[in-house]
């Protein structure tokens, strides 16, 4: 018997719910006798004073009302008398009692079911035939009354459906004992009086239709239930689930699926196959259908399944992907076949004979549900005829404007008609998408003919039946669906719901998911009303079938599941079998790792052997997988005969981990019948596999007393190595027996002999007992006095002399060297404006270092100065690198910084061993133009490098101090400047395709810089020099721009008579906009007028510093203006269309830019010829254009709907519109002055296609140089 206990059934809300009684899957509005329900873990029940437990059928209708569509089969009532309250056991069950043909007894723990104090009830059902599984469903309510008067109780009451595996249910916290037993008041008497009390159950055995009443769903079997089986949610693809599910049911679409050869496709890429494989699970499997591969084959990776898709979306490209792969078999044209229907939309004449129509082809349909209360009303908004008359009239060919009457009409309905109904919507209140949680009504059948065309074909009825209700539940950000389907012709309806199948009723598929509010409960009196709340779980897609070809669809019969897939779907089964007899291979056997002999002769590290990665590549260890079962015996011949051993020249011993994590031998494993797995629970289970040390009886040193023949418990293994400070290098070289009465210095003449040196050399003996713990032993002590023991290591070495010099002379260095080793790839800093580098194949290779991290970083610099080539120590800068390999910050050069400050921590990056177990990390270096030591007094500024074309763009990174003035930032970049010229001819092509690299490039031809600052993509600011560093090149704000003089100074093919005195000719700024002067883009530039040149040849000097293709420049508005304008209609068009920012209808035509009023007359700003000095900042326009930014948005709104034509011909000259427009003018002192700008040419890039499409959705083409 299964007793309850905390918490089994006390919150679960009474059935008063309608549909939670049939099915709990449903939405349902919080029940108002929730609060009144009874026994809740620790809630006293209400104790009721009026209504007698006697009064039978009024008792049970008022606790336990039927409610909805609940059916009982029957109820009854049981009283039992309990006379001796205080003698009863801690366990009491009542009399067996009968219910509706169900044997029910009472459980009754007096004093609390694992509580003190506390009365537990239960109601066990007792089954008559417990061979089969069965289930009761039941309500039931526990009263306990006083026995001399009935009126006084107090009850609580549930359901619950009972099964094998909860065959009893109740309260585990019932009540109280001294709330029974201490009266409520003096006149009213305890309910349990004297010791006597009477405790009533009242039941009622309910129906269960579909066989999921109150079901828990705990082990819960689909296709056992239902016959049908569930898909397995990957994250968020339940849509994906609902759908597929309604289509399999589709046995026509199902057996099309099948036709599709796919036994030469690829599994990960297949569409078509991935399906297959679906839809054969579908109709075989017993458990959950996975549809990973299904997702796989879209291309999607693991977190797009966890990203929410639109079920008509998929369904579009699934079905667009189907028909692509069923063209020219036997399947082509299924998916038009079933889905496909025909619509028409016109526009007919009411006054004359005339009409203009289109026939178009869909595979669903997507219909209003805002405002259209039930499907037929969706239909007709659908179908709503719009009149075109006054100002909205059609201009029909032939006829001019004439009233005419719009619509659309269905040609015909396909077979299986899908229906999307538009419940997320565009709120322009709230400039947002929202969930339509309106009422929309649904019938099982529908007649369509109504909404045909007069030319359809009515042969056959044109009535729909439905069968499949996809169902969305929450709102526009977050939610699930599911699936209500109708497989067969049969009115049995299912809910789909990811990997779980319930059978529903017709009831609920029709009322539950229409959508609106919940109904309100009755009113009552002095009651607040609850406010009304939202359904929103309601139909998303409604699939109908027509009813004259049900039986094509859905009974099409199972078309032969293909053989290639068969084979597939058995080869993968196959597979899955080896992989778990390899799996329970594995289980029955365990790895074992044996060191000793010649690899602890060649092992240069801690211990005897590094058991894992860290274990060089050529030194290994003998490691196989033994069976658990095999014997010690078996295994010592084994690995001799694997080794080429004799068997009795060795014998082994069993290892341990130490506290201090070495790992050293523990006891001798003579060869018995103890097997492998024994050794391993016995010696080392914290290990997964077993670690033994073979000790070869050849390697041991000389022992003359026999020690090895004595109880270990009076002697002890201790093994040897040997170092040599010459080479930096230790390894073993055998096995001593002491015993711990000798002193240390007694067996020095054996270890020298074992080592090879001669008699006569003063040694040094070590223990290394941990890797940071190496420590030396005194020769006068004992062994037992020196602590060691069984498994410890000695180490030797010859005592160094004091005219000897070694990087490690001491054991102790040399473990410290190990213990910090570390593998480091150097590799060439990927300079920042130095995109188009090439490695060096002699300089810049990667260099790999294995050093100590405690090595000085002048030491690391030296070393790579050196593999480098001719390099100075302190012109190299060294880089962190990140997980993403990426450089970090640069590593400061202080006297404390070691190797180990250029490595990233063991926390952000994963670690790699190399071949010799080391741990591999990369650093970068950079090779600087300065010593380290200036560097920190320095700061790098970006600088951009125009040359003759615009998008001949370079980024130059420039060394300068932190304090200074911008004629040293002038000055640095001239150098680099140079060096990129260098570069860029170096790496030209030749005349015959090879690269100039047999001889040194010329030098490059004298140049001259223009230095300005950029911010918000206009010239703000002329270098002068003077400028302070410190107030340049703020990151994100502004830019420095050094242009090539010589482009735009360069004279175009003019007469050589012809002036080109500095009054001749003038400085404009070039910038880049789009539709408005304040959405600008782009790198400006300077750019050169002169007086008297047309604008046919001003154009074609500024085609060449653009560097535009022929379709760039077709897109190009070109206007000028005066210094300081920001509002396009105080600007002058001279080439192509300028668009304004804004709306205009299809039908608006474009309208001259307002004129405004000329300003007095002025001259055009003269400027020398040769800038070879830096530009003054005399003319900055910076304060200007911040502070009108803000007033030319405000003035091209008002201009929003308007365009302006180009309105100058080839033969115009810039220089007289500019003087025209009086932007020119300048002061007589700053016209002497070089590079006073005073107006400036704006480049508007303008998708002419853009122009007929919603101006909201208009996107700028902005060419990014």
């Amino acid at each position: 018997m299964e007793i309850k206990r905390e918490g089994e059934n006390d919150s679960l809300n009474p059935p008063h719910e309608d549909v939670e009684a049939l099915h709990n899957d449903s939405e349902t509005p919080p029940s108002p006798k929730a609060e009144e329900a009874g026994a809740v873990d620790g809630v006293e029940p209400k104790q009721y004073k009026g209504l007698s437990v006697f009064e039978e059928e009024d008792f049970i209708n008022t606790n336990l009302p039927l409610s909805g569509k609940l059916e009982e089969v029957g109820h009854g009532v049981f009283h039992w008398e309990i006379d001796n309250w205080t003698q009863l056991p801690d366990r009491v069950i009542s009399k067996t009692f009968t219910v509706a043909g169900y044997d029910w007894d009472i459980l009754l723990f007096p004093r609390g079911n694992q509580a003190s104090e506390i009365v537990s009830l239960y109601i066990e059902h007792k089954p008559k035939d417990t061979t089969e599984e069965w289930h009761v469903c039941a309500m039931f309510c526990l009263a306990m009354s006083n026995i001399d008067d009935p009126e006084l109780f107090r009850q609580s009451h549930t359901h619950h459906r009972y099964v094998p595996e909860e065959s009893d249910w109740g309260f585990t916290k019932y009540t109280e004992l001294r709330h029974i037993m201490t009266p409520v008041d003096t006149d009213t008497p305890p309910l349990l009086d004297r010791g006597r009390v009477r405790i009533s159950a009242f039941v009622r055995v309910m129906k269960d239709p579909l066989g999921v009443l109150w079901h828990n769903y705990h082990n819960y079997n689909s296709r056992k239930h239902t016959g049908y089986v569930g898909m397995r949610n990957q994250g968020a693809t339940c849509y994906m689930n609902s759908l597929l599910q309604s289509l399999y049911f589709t046995s026509e679409f199902r057996n099309a699926v099948y036709q599709i050869p796919t036994e030469n496709d690829d599994p990960k890429k297949s569409v078509a196959l991935a399906l297959q494989r679906v839809f054969y699970n579908l109709q075989v499997s017993d458990e959950t259908v996975d549809t990973t591969e299904l997702t796989k084959s879209f291309g999607w990776d693991s977190l797009e399944s966890f990203m929410q898709h639109d079920v008509q979306e998929f369904k579009r490209v699934l079905q667009d992907n189907l028909e692509t792969k069923m063209k020219g078999t036997e399947a082509d044209g299924a998916v038009a076949r079933l889905f496909e229907g025909k619509m028409k939309s016109y526009i007919r004449c009411v006054n004359v004979d005339y009409e203009s129509s289109r026939v178009e082809n869909y595979y669903d349909i997507s219909l209003n549900v805002k405002g259209c209360a039930t499907l037929r009303d969706s239909f007709e908004n659908y179908c709503e005829v719009e009149t075109l008359e006054g100002e909205n009239k059609y201009q029909a060919e032939g006829f001019g404007l004439q009233d005419a009457r719009k619509g659309v009409i269905f040609e015909s309905f396909p077979p299986v008609l899908q229906l999307q109904l538009k419940r997320f919507e565009y709120d322009f209140m709230r400039d947002a998408m929202v969930k339509i949680n309106d009422r929309h009504e649904f019938p099982p059948t529908i007649d369509l003919e109504e909404f045909l065309s007069e030319d359809a074909d009515r042969s056959m009825s044109w009535k729909y039946v439905l069968h499949g209700v996809l169902v969305h539940s929450g709102d526009l950000h977050s939610g699930h669906y599911f699936g209500l389907l109708r497989p067969t012709t049969e009115d049995k309806w299912f809910h789909f719901d990811d990997d779980r199948v319930v059978p529903v009723t017709r009831d609920e598929v029709f009322e539950e998911y229409h959508g609106g509010v919940f109904p309100q409960p009755p009113g009552q009196q002095g009651v607040r009303p609850r406010p009304t709340s939202k359904r929103v779980t309601n139909a998303y897609m409604l699939v109908y079938i027509r009813e004259a070809l049900r039986d094509r669809v859905l009974n099409a019969g199972d078309a032969p599941i293909p053989e290639h897939l068969l084979k597939r779907i058995q080869d993968e089964r196959d597979e899955d079998a080896r992989r778990q007899l390899e799996k329970e291979a594995l289980s029955n056997s365990l790895m074992v790792q044996v060191a000793g002999g010649t690899q602890f002769a060649r092992h240069h590290g801690f211990d005897l052997s590094y058991f894992d990665q860290r274990q060089a590549a050529d030194n290994p260890l003998f490691a196989e997988r033994m069976p658990r079962t095999m014997t010690l015996r078996e295994f010592s011949a084994a690995y001799a005969e694997r080794t080429g051993q004799k068997p009795d020249s060795f014998r082994l011993w069993s290892m341990v981990g130490r506290v201090n994590k070495t790992v050293r031998c523990e006891q001798l494993l003579p060869a018995s019948d103890m097997t492998l797995a024994q050794v391993l629970e016995s010696r080392s289970s914290r290990w997964s596999e077993l670690r033994l040390f073979c000790e070869s009886y050849a390697d041991n040193a000389p022992d003359p007393d026999c020690l090895a023949s004595r109880p270990l418990t009076e002697v002890s293994f201790v093994h040897v190595k040997f170092y040599d400070p010459a080479r930096a290098l230790i390894g073993g070289v055998g096995n001593i027996y002491i015993h711990g009465e000798q002193r240390v210095s007694d067996i020095v003449p054996t270890l020298r002999t074992m080592v090879g040196l001669p008699a006569d050399t003063p040694v040094l003996l070590f223990e290394e007992v941990k890797p940071t713990l190496i420590e030396e032993l005194d020769p006068s002590v004992t062994f037992q006095k020196a602590e060691i023991q069984n498994g410890d290591i000695i180490c030797v070495q010859r005592d160094v002399g004091p005219e000897e010099s070694y990087a490690l002379p001491y054991v102790p260095a040399y473990f410290d060297d190990v213990q910090n080793r570390v593998s480091v790839c150097f590799v060439r800093h990927p300079s920042r404006g130095d995109e188009d580098y090439t490695p060096d194949l002699n300089t810049d290779r990667a260099q790999i270092l294995t050093a100590s991290t405690k090595t000085p970083y002048d030491r690391v610099a030296q070393w790579l100065a050196e593999k480098i080539g001719k390099c100075d120590p302190l012109k190299l800068r060294f880089y962190t690198v990140s997980p993403t390999g990426q450089p970090r910050q640069p590593v400061r050069r202080m006297a404390s910084t070691t190797l180990a400050d250029m490595l990233p921590s063991a926390m952000f990056v994963q670690l790699t061993l190399n071949a010799e177990g080391l741990l591999e990390y990369t650093v970068m270096y950079e090779r600087l133009e300065v010593n380290i030591d200036q560097i920190e007094s320095m700061r790098s500024l970006r600088v951009t490098f125009l040359g003759k074309s615009v998008k001949d763009e370079h980024q130059i990174e420039v060394l300068v101090p932190k304090v200074g003035t911008a004629q040293q930032l002038v000055e640095a970049t001239y150098g680099k400047v140079e060096q990129l010229l260098r570069t860029l001819v170096q790496r030209s092509p030749s005349t015959d395709g090879q690269q100039l690299q047999q001889s040194p490039p010329p030098p490059p031809k004298p140049f001259t810089l223009g230095f300005y600052v950029v911010g918000y993509h206009r010239i703000i600011h002329i270098l002068s020099g003077k400028e302070r560093l410190a107030d340049l090149g703020s990151p994100g704000i502004s830019d420095i721009v050094a242009e090539h003089q010589s482009a735009y100074l360069e004279t175009s093919q003019m007469d050589t008579d012809e002036d080109t005195s500095a009054a001749n000719i003038g400085i404009l700024e070039v910038f880049h906009f789009y539709c408005d002067l304040s959405r600008t883009h782009s790198m400006p530039f300077l750019f050169l007028i002169r007086r008297n040149e047309p604008w046919s040849e001003t154009w074609k000097r500024l085609q060449q510093r653009l560097g535009m293709s022929e379709k760039e420049l077709k897109n190009l508005g070109v206007i000028c203006g005066p210094k300081g304008v920001n509002d396009l209609k105080h600007c002058r068009v001279i080439q192509g269309v300028v668009e304004a920012d804004a709306g205009r209808t299809a039908n608006e035509s474009p309208q001259p830019m307002e004129q405004t009023t000329p300003p007095p007359s002025a001259g055009v700003a003269p400027v020398a010829p040769n800038l070879a000095t830096p530009l003054t900042a005399g003319e900055s326009e910076g304060a200007e254009l911040g502070g009108s930014r803000s007033e030319s948005v405000q003035s091209s709104d008002t201009n929003s709907n308007t365009q302006q034509p180009a309105e100058v011909s080839d033969n115009m000259c810039l220089w007289d519109i500019l003087q025209q427009m009086k932007g020119l003018h300048v002061d007589a002192e700053d016209a002497g002055k070089p590079g006073g700008i005073a107006s400036f040419i704006g480049l508007n890039h303008v998708d002419r296609a853009s122009r007929h499409r919603n101006p909201k959705l208009e996107k700028a083409i902005r060419i990014l140089n």
